[in-house]
């Protein structure tokens, strides 16, 4: 509300003096400028702030703006990929405008894996052991582990080995949005199972020299896991 005096004078010179009341009002909206392909990475913790520099582009009005407001500005792991975000100005005198801004959320941060020390695995007594490649590593990650691949590693007595040497083998670690990460792990695959003798009971007859030869292998039935 403004008061202006209006000075209003005849032809014979004759001054008169009114107090009028004005009421200017504005009722233009601000116009809101958004940035286009908005992109936010989520941190190592699994989350991301969004904030108003990175979807505002220049918005003006004719006053002046009050106030600049996201309907949201916390974003994690259940919000990868596309999101839609109303952005809301506000001038000094109640006029707002709305957009909707499309905000991607992306993890591009790799597992973090490694493997276990000391495996060591026992052959059984047919000659195998297998183990899983979630047994022979630990893995974080800022979201959720999709795969290990392979998932199992199968071992046989070609793959016998000691701590000092062991054998080597890779795991691919994967996460939900496709990053992964390569884990060489060693493990020393041990074979302590004995052979298995069975005697072969015979009776054996001296030569005219008084002895006899005999292989052993007359007198015993062995087996063994691997040899």
């Amino acid at each position: 509300s403004n008061i202006v005096t209006i000075e209003v004078t005849d032809c014979h010179g004759n001054v008169a003096f009114m107090n009028a009341q004005v009421l200017v009002v504005d009722t233009f909206k601000p116009v809101v400028r958004t940035k286009q392909n908005i992109n936010v990475l989520l941190n190592s913790n699994g989350f991301v702030q969004l904030v108003i520099n990175q979807i505002d582009s220049c918005s003006v009005d004719n006053c002046g703006i009050a106030s600049r407001t996201l309907s949201r500005t916390y974003f994690d792991c259940s919000n990868l990929g596309l999101n839609q975000v109303t952005y809301t100005l506000t001038d000094l005198f109640g006029n707002s405008s709305q957009v909707v801004v499309d905000v991607t959320v992306l993890d591009q941060i790799a597992p973090n894996a490694s493997a276990l020390s000391g495996l060591v695995a026992h052959l059984d007594n047919q000659g195998y052991v297998q183990l899983s490649a979630a047994s022979m590593i630990q893995v974080g990650d800022n979201c959720q582990i999709d795969s290990l691949i392979p998932n199992s590693f199968t071992f046989g007595c070609s793959d016998v080995s000691t701590l000092s040497s062991p054998v080597l083998r890779t795991v691919r670690v994967t996460d939900l949005s496709g990053n992964s990460t390569l884990v060489n792990v060693p493990v020393a695959i041990l074979d302590t199972i004995r052979p298995v003798v069975i005697p072969n009971n015979r009776t054996l007859y001296l030569n005219s020299s008084g002895q006899v030869n005999i292989s052993s292998s007359l007198l015993v039935s062995a087996s063994d896991n691997c040899c």
